[in-house]
């Protein structure tokens, strides 16, 4: 696969200027095919809600901690479709939420462990990043994963894939999202393949882990069936429909075949776990050459990755498109909290 996300222009804030003490990374050996659409780590802070608008939602019997506020960057979306519109959470943090209820964690779990004032950084159709704040006594717990296993991810036939450790270190392990975030995000088995840790002050400590999902996603949640919008994109398994202030910057940049394209949307939970669901396997797509001709992108996958688009008047991308990749970040609190970017190659 030739596209790349992480040259995106959506905006990029850590920690509300917090200073850092120092810095170690590790990386682990990448997996063998480039699919995961990232060039570098992502710094995106995931939302989280203040004691009362949680304990507003789940029983009052619970006894919850001081729980994490998040403050949103002021960029508003711009009325130009081809410049970067839309922002990213920035989010600070009080103190750790640490409670279960019956519909699930309020934080995310890693194999088990119960993570604190955590956010999710990126997810893709291969990876998942998160970042999350641990104090000096659980930082060695979390060192165990900072020599990642060589991880190597085989590519079948129509871009399914499967992950094997070769160093032969550990299993995958069970990522278990919070209540609050499933949907989008579904309980399943990656493996490590990045380690990261900065200090935060004599006591705090930062560490990042990228994910390597061990086989494609599909169909987890109810599929999504909606009409009626300027904006409508038809998937192989569902379909969504857009006002327009949801849709923004779209660039054409030209790409292997000539026409390739990418466009930033904005999606409810359920929209963001659609899209999750049925474009789970980006090395499906190949490029095909024509001989005294233009090329084009081919969906291998049986129409997985393959979406038409109606448009509004005036608006490119009417047509069928194959979706080469896709990325996902938080980008406020509202209904339509994640921001997406979808890269697109004309079919």
């Amino acid at each position: 696969m030739t596209g790349r996300l992480g040259d995106s222009r959506l905006g990029e804030h850590r920690l509300g200027g917090e200073t850092r003490l120092g810095r170690a990374t590790s990386a682990a050996a990448q997996p063998a095919t480039a699919s995961t659409g990232r060039e570098s780590a992502s710094a995106i802070r995931a939302t989280t809600s203040t004691s009362s608008e949680i304990a507003a939602s789940i029983d009052r019997s619970i006894s919850l901690a001081r729980v994490p506020t998040a403050t949103l960057s002021a960029a508003t979306a711009s009325t130009s479709r081809d410049s970067a519109s839309f922002t990213r959470l920035t989010a600070s943090y009080a103190a750790p939420i640490t409670t279960e209820i019956d519909g699930g964690p309020l934080d995310w779990r890693i194999g088990g462990q119960m993570l604190k004032e955590s956010w999710i950084d990126e997810l893709t159709p291969h990876t998942l990043t998160i970042t999350f704040h641990t104090d000096r006594d659980g930082l060695e717990y979390w060192r165990q994963y900072d020599r990642a296993g060589d991880v190597q991810v085989e590519v079948g036939f129509g871009g399914t894939f499967q992950a094997v450790d070769r160093g032969g270190r550990d299993d995958a392990l069970e990522l278990q999202p919070p209540f609050r975030q499933t949907p989008p995000f579904d309980e399943a088995e990656f493996y490590v393949t990045n380690y990261s840790e900065a200090q935060l002050s004599s006591e705090l400590f930062e560490i990042e882990f990228e994910f390597q999902r061990s086989e494609p996603r599909s169909g987890v949640f109810d599929v999504v069936d909606r009409s009626g919008e300027p904006w409508v994109f038809d998937f192989d398994r569902g379909t969504i429909a857009l006002e327009e202030r949801r849709v923004s910057r779209i660039d054409r940049d030209g790409g292997p075949t000539g026409g390739d394209t990418s466009i930033e949307v904005l999606l409810t939970d359920l929209e963001a776990a659609a899209l999750a669901d049925v474009a789970g396997v980006p090395d499906a797509v190949v490029d095909r050459e024509v001989p005294d001709g233009p090329g084009f992108a081919e969906d291998t996958s049986g129409g997985r990755h393959t979406v038409a688009i109606t448009s509004p008047d005036g608006a490119p991308l009417e047509g069928d498109w194959v979706i080469r990749n896709w990325s996902l970040a938080m980008h406020n609190r509202s209904d339509e909290r994640w921001l997406v970017e979808l890269q697109l190659a004309e079919g």
